[in-house]
C-alpha cells in the first residue's frame, strides 16, 4: 500500500514538474512596427495578416508616418527610449542610423538562416555597416526614363539613348506647352537621388563632387533648363510632381522610378508611354531606391522579430509585395506572378543589379550638401563648376 501511495505521489511530482518547465506558448508577443505612410499600405496590411495567420503568439501592431518626418520621428524616439521593435528606413538612411548603434546586429541569424545569397548585392550592400547585417532589404526601386509615345511619335522621335539625343530629343519636343523633358530636382533626398544616375554615368561619384565628371553631369541638366527645354520649376518638383507633369503632358519625357509604373496604369489607362535606361554618357547607370528594415537595438523580442524579417523577406512576401506597389523584389529568386509580368517593369528589374547604392555612415549630411548645390545651379545662383566646388568643400570632412 505504501509503495502504492509513493507510486502515485511520485507520479503528481513528475507531472507537476513537467508543466512548470512547460514553455509558455499561449502567450502573445506584440511588436510594434513604423512604416512610412504611402500607397503600399494595403499590401503591408495583408503581409501583416498572412504572417500572424501562420504565427499566432505573435502580434504585429503597425503604425504610419509620413515618409519626409520618418527619419526625425525616429531622432526623437531614439533620444527618449521609445524606440518601435521593428522599422523601417529609406536605404541610403540605414547605415547612418546602424553607425548611430539604434539598430540590432543581426549577421549571425542571418547566417543561420541561410538565405542571404539570394539577395541582390545592391540592396544587400545598403542594409551593411563595418561588415555587419543590420536588417532586410525589403523592396527595391530604381529610375529609367520614362516617355510619351504620342508626343515622341508625332514630333519624329526615337526614344533617347544618349546624352546628346536626349538634347536632341528634349529640343524638338519643347513647344506648346510642353517640355521636351523633366526630373525632380526638390532640395531633398529626391534631388541627390536624381542626380546621381547623370553623376556616375558621366564617370563621377559622390565622394568627388568637384571633379570633371560631376561638373559635367550637373552642366548637362542645368543646360536643359537654361535653353528652356526643362522647366526651372523642376527645381521644385518632387516624384509626385513630376508625375502629375508627364500624365498632364506638360513634360514629354521624365526620369521616374518603378513605383511610377503602378500609377500611370491606374490614373491614365488610356495613355501611351514607353520606358528605357536612363541614357548613356560613358556608361548606363541607374540608382537604388526602396525601403530596409530593421530590428531597434530596445526590441525586447529579438526572436519573434526576426521571424516576422524572415516572412517580409522571404521569396513569397518579396514577390507579392512587389505586385502590390509595383516595386522590384530585393531576391533573385523571387517568385513574380504572371499578373506583375504583365507590368512593363522589365527595364527596371535588369537595371537592379547595377543600380547604385547610396551606403555611408554620414549620407543625410553628404546628401544635403548636394541637394544645395543642385538648386544653386538649376536656379542659376552659382555655376554648376562652383555649386559643385562648395559642396565638395563641405563634404571633405567625411572621406579622411
Amino acid at each position: 500500500m505504501a509503495k502504492k501511495v509513493l507510486s502515485v505521489l511520485l507520479g503528481v511530482f513528475i507531472a507537476v514538474g513537467s508543466l512548470a518547465a512547460a514553455p509558455k506558448t499561449s502567450e502573445v508577443v506584440t511588436l510594434k512596427f513604423v512604416h512610412c505612410e504611402g500607397n503600399d499600405k494595403p499590401a503591408f496590411i495583408k503581409l501583416i495578416k498572412e504572417f500572424q495567420d501562420s504565427h499566432p503568439n505573435i502580434k504585429i501592431s503597425a503604425s504610419y508616418v509620413v515618409n519626409s518626418e520618418l527619419k526625425k520621428q525616429m531622432r526623437i524616439a531614439m533620444l527618449s527610449n521609445t524606440m518601435p521593435d521593428l522599422l523601417v528606413f529609406d536605404n541610403p538612411d540605414f547605415s547612418s542610423f546602424a553607425a548611430d548603434g539604434y539598430l540590432a546586429d543581426i549577421t549571425d541569424r542571418m547566417a543561420k538562416w541561410g538565405e542571404v545569397s539570394q539577395f541582390q548585392p545592391g540592396p544587400l550592400s545598403s542594409v551593411k555597416y563595418k561588415n555587419k547585417i543590420f536588417g532586410i532589404p525589403w523592396y527595391s526601386n530604381n529610375l529609367a526614363l520614362i516617355y510619351n509615345q504620342e508626343l515622341l511619335a508625332k514630333a519624329g522621335v526615337k526614344p533617347p539613348r544618349t546624352w546628346e539625343e536626349v538634347r536632341s530629343a528634349a529640343a524638338r519636343l519643347t513647344g506648346n506647352g510642353v517640355y521636351g523633358m523633366a526630373i525632380a530636382a526638390v532640395k531633398s533626398e529626391v534631388g541627390t537621388f536624381q542626380y546621381i544616375p547623370w553623376l556616375y554615368s558621366a564617370g563621377g561619384s559622390y565622394e568627388k563632387l568637384d571633379s570633371p565628371e560631376a561638373i559635367k553631369a550637373l552642366t548637362f541638366l542645368t543646360d536643359l533648363v537654361k535653353d528652356k527645354y526643362m522647366s526651372k520649376e523642376v527645381a521644385n518638383y518632387a516624384h509626385g510632381d513630376l508625375l502629375k507633369a508627364f500624365e498632364g503632358g506638360k513634360a514629354a519625357m521624365v526620369i521616374q522610378g518603378s513605383w511610377a509604373v503602378w500609377s500611370l496604369k491606374n490614373d491614365v489607362p488610356d495613355m501611351k508611354w514607353g520606358v528605357v535606361p536612363i541614357p548613356t554618357d560613358k556608361t548606363s547607370v541607374s540608382v537604388l531606391g526602396g525601403y530596409n528594415v530593421g530590428i531597434s537595438n530596445d526590441c525586447k523580442h529579438v526572436d519573434e522579430a526576426f521571424e516576422f524579417l524572415k516572412f517580409l523577406g522571404g521569396k513569397k512576401a518579396e514577390a507579392e509585395y512587389a505586385l502590390g506597389v509595383t516595386c522590384i523584389p530585393t531576391r533573385k529568386d523571387a517568385e513574380l506572378s504572371e499578373e506583375y509580368k504583365q507590368y512593363p517593369l522589365n527595364v527596371f528589374v535588369n537595371q537592379m543589379s547595377d543600380a547604385v547604392a547610396r551606403v555611408n555612415p554620414f549620407w543625410p549630411d553628404v546628401s544635403i550638401n548636394i541637394q544645395v548645390a543642385i538648386q544653386e545651379a538649376l536656379l542659376g545662383a552659382k555655376t554648376p563648376e562652383q555649386a559643385l566646388k562648395d559642396a565638395q568643400l563641405k563634404n571633405a570632412d567625411y572621406w579622411k
